[in-house]
């Protein structure tokens, strides 16, 4: 079996933490290497459980060096609907798809000229859609190497089918080394039966089991959970019992398909009745999933009963945990899924069930958009993030039953906040089927056309944004519902603004503020009204008023305690302390807006922010660091796909002539030159070069060979952790935020694939030897 942390976040460092350790296949690992070398695609291919993806990630983890634009992994088993496929390598690359393009021409924009590995697993049942977006990047992406799981060949051209073989179940006497398979046995064993021991009474047994299992190491795995209640002897026997009843299985299944079969249902009934009614309720979720998930599914149970059942099966690997700020998060693979779903489907009780799904994520979704504020924002977007593929499958089943459609509409719609969080391209899909399927008026149609515009807005296209507020704005007053048409206002002038028409963007803006501040219905976006009228009335002149509004709109975000909101008020100071002509209050707000945004891991925000501090340096005398923080900004607005600050006239007018000016005052050379540099910094290192670190006065990093795959940043973070420090600590004694220490040892963790801060300090020591 195949447990993953979840993916890390930094660039160049998307491959899953392995939390087993990955015994054999050496001789595998030395010949793909020499494919891999020269075919640009290769398709690990083979049954389930055989252990394409372990081996995947394995080699290109090994040869991770080799790819200086990253090694990223995408699970496309959570994709259930083909027209994702391109949305979820975007998502994987940190690429949010803004609505107005297509994940595949921005994800080749943005490998076109890059050298990268992308490890896709589990294509087999989007053959047809992966296929067709791989072919798509290879044809415009000349040093993209492309690594592929699945059970078929995807039959491209040019293709390398590599076909993954058992682990080795005869191994040589004279040598005593135990076989691949056997290997992996006692390793898995381990783990839960510390006591056992092989030796001349048993290892003869357990080379049997293995040789029983034809050597697949999902079998082997889950049958080594066993070792902990039965001997091998007795476990061998009992698997004799296994294969007897399914040796009527269908002939034209391969033998080991029937195999892994026999394996998976052996545990399966295993299990008492409870935990395999939680195994098949708990198989329709394509995504990791939390107990509140389970104890909705499972409908009927007490917590304790779904709490009982999940440490059971979490016990026999049937599901995986990981612990992710705060939480604890469960997985289960795809084959057990499978096996899962089918049980299901004879049990006559799947249209229950996924009316429990919707129920519960449009539960979620809205509970999120009541409770997304305050000191919990940040941990509600990152849960949201991490609910996407469940979210997904609830919105596609609301949307193919007729009578659950308006669950999608609700849903959509309460899930704003992700969707303008850099997600803008799924959201568009979305919204867009949500909207076709429900065109009456209704109150759930002029909010989904509410956050239609929102993210036609965050993507930059501000024709489109326009059309859909005021759409939504007339079915608002149609509906008599003046708080929804106002928030329309709101966003309305704020398209006009970025279009540069100030006139309209005024006359908008104070209407909807005048009404704000008449009322109390507010809705959280709409706490950052009275900033973008102070922007506007600044860009119009006088400067005055308009800056006296910008401070109170920071004060009335603060008060409100809303981190997302907050950040972008202070942001819009920094604009209008900037057109004001005030740079130290601009260069103040800037830092604090970015320092708001780090903390909600925010590209899109951390960009624009780093737009405007590259213009401020430049105008403070240091244009190298301006083409620094510039290069920084670009590569962000790349990686999200958004248009460059949102298309917004005045800002893109003197953020293009600050880079003029700085170009023409070290030459084009050294300005590209520094704007290179900057590309390559992190995200994280982005954010403390503008507030103030300098990375040319850092001490001099480490060589290749100390730092392995870590930024110098990153190593000096693994020298700390390695002394016993904690994040806070750590953050101290580099003057650094404790989110972007939390950060670091994040990023650190998911390059050396390692899962603790003590894996880490051991690795460090190793390199001290």
């Amino acid at each position: 079996m195949n447990p993953l942390t979840k993916q890390p976040s930094d660039p160049g460092s998307g491959l899953p933490c392995d939390v087993t350790t990955f015994v054999g296949r050496a001789d595998e690992l030395r010949a793909l290497q020499q494919v891999l070398g020269s075919s640009r695609l290769v398709t690990l291919t083979g049954p389930g459980g055989v252990g394409k993806s372990r081996l995947a990630l394995a080699l290109a983890r090994r040869h991770s060096r080799a790819f200086r634009d990253g090694v990223w992994f995408v699970a496309l088993d959570t994709v259930t609907d083909p027209e994702l496929a391109g949305h979820a390598v975007s998502a994987a690359l940190h690429l949010p798809v803004p609505s107005t393009h297509d994940p595949e021409e921005v994800l080749r924009e943005h490998l076109r000229h890059r050298r990268a590995l992308l490890v896709l697993d589990n294509c087999e049942h989007l053959v047809e859609a992966a296929g067709r977006l791989i072919a798509s990047l290879l044809r415009v992406a000349p040093e993209l190497r492309v690594l592929a799981t699945s059970r078929i060949p995807l039959g491209l051209a040019g293709e390398h089918s590599w076909p993954v073989p058992p682990l080795g179940v005869a191994g040589d006497d004279a040598t005593g080394e135990p076989t691949e398979a056997l290997a992996l046995l006692l390793d898995r064993a381990a783990a839960s039966s510390p006591g056992l021991v092989l030796d001349d009474s048993n290892r003869a047994a357990a080379e049997d089991l293995c040789r029983k299992l034809e050597g697949l190491p999902l079998a082997i795995e889950l049958a080594a959970t066993r070792l902990r209640v039965m001997s091998v002897e007795q476990l061998l026997h009992a698997l004799d019992h296994r294969y007897d009843v399914l040796r009527n299985g269908p002939a034209d299944a391969p033998r080991r398909h029937r195999s892994l079969r026999a394996a998976v249902e052996w545990s399966y009934e295993l299990c008492s009745p409870r935990e395999q009614e939680l195994w098949m309720q708990l198989s329709v979720l394509p995504g990791s999933f939390d107990l509140d998930a389970a104890a909705s599914l499972a409908d009927g149970r007490s917590p304790i009963e779904v709490l009982s059942a999940l440490e059971a099966l979490t016990a026999m690997s049937v599901l995986t945990s990981e612990h992710a700020r705060g939480t604890v998060r469960f997985r289960m693979l795809e084959t057990l899924r499978e096996f899962g779903r089918e049980r299901l489907a004879e049990s006559g009780e799947r249209d229950a069930l996924m009316r429990r799904v919707c129920a519960h994520y449009l539960a979620l979704a809205e509970r999120a958009a009541e409770q997304n504020h305050g000191s919990g924002q940040a941990a509600w977007l990152l849960r949201m993030r991490d609910e996407r593929p469940n979210l997904w499958l609830a919105l596609d089943v609301a949307l193919n039953q007729p009578d659950s459609s308006t669950d999608a509409l609700r849903m959509c719609g309460a899930l704003w906040f992700l969707w303008v969080s850099g997600a803008t391209g799924e959201g568009r899909h979305w919204l867009d089927r949500a909207l076709r399927a429900n065109v009456a008026p209704s109150v759930d149609r002029a909010r989904a056309l509410w956050t239609a515009g929102y993210v036609a807005l965050t993507a930059g296209d501000l024709q489109e944004a326009a059309s859909l507020f005021a759409q939504c704005q007339e079915l608002a007053r149609d509906l008599a519902d003046e708080a929804l048409a106002a928030q329309a206002a709101q966003l309305l002038g704020v398209t006009h603004m970025f279009a540069d028409d100030l006139p309209s963007a005024i006359a908008l803006l104070e209407t909807s503020v005048g009404y704000f501040e008449r009322t109390a219905e507010r809705h959280p976006a709409t706490i950052i009204a009275i900033g973008q009228l102070g922007v506007a009335l600044v860009l119009a002149g006088p400067a005055d008023e308009g800056l006296a509004l910008a401070t109170t709109g920071v004060e009335a975000a603060t008060a409100s305690g809303d981190l997302w909101c907050r950040s972008w008020a202070l942001w819009l100071l920094a604009c209008s302390s900037w057109f004001g002509q005030d740079l130290p209050a601009a260069k103040a707000a800037t830092e604090r807006a970015l320092r708001a945004k780090a903390d909600l891991d925010d590209d899109v925000g951390i960009a624009a922010c780093l737009e405007l501090a590259a213009c401020i340096a430049q105008t403070e005398g240091d244009p190298d660091l301006s083409a620094r923080l510039g290069g920084a900004a670009r590569r962000l607005w790349r990686s999200t796909g958004g248009n460059r600050l949102f298309g917004w006239t005045a800002v893109l007018r003197d953020s293009e002539a600050c880079e003029r000016t700085a170009r023409a005052e070290v030459g084009h050379r050294r300005y590209e030159a520094a704007a290179d540099r900057g590309a390559r910094l992190s995200t994280v290192e982005a954010v403390e070069l503008a507030l103030g670190g300098d990375d040319d006065a850092r001490p001099p990093a480490p060589d290749a060979a100390e730092a392995g795959p870590l930024t110098a940043r990153e190593f000096e973070v693994a020298t700390l952790i390695a002394r016993g420090m904690t994040n806070r600590q750590v953050a101290a004694e580099l003057v650094i935020s404790e989110r972007t220490a939390e950060s670091h040892a994040e990023h650190i963790r998911g390059k050396l694939g390692m899962n603790s801060r003590g894996q880490i300090a051991a690795w460090m020591l190793s390199r001290e030897r």
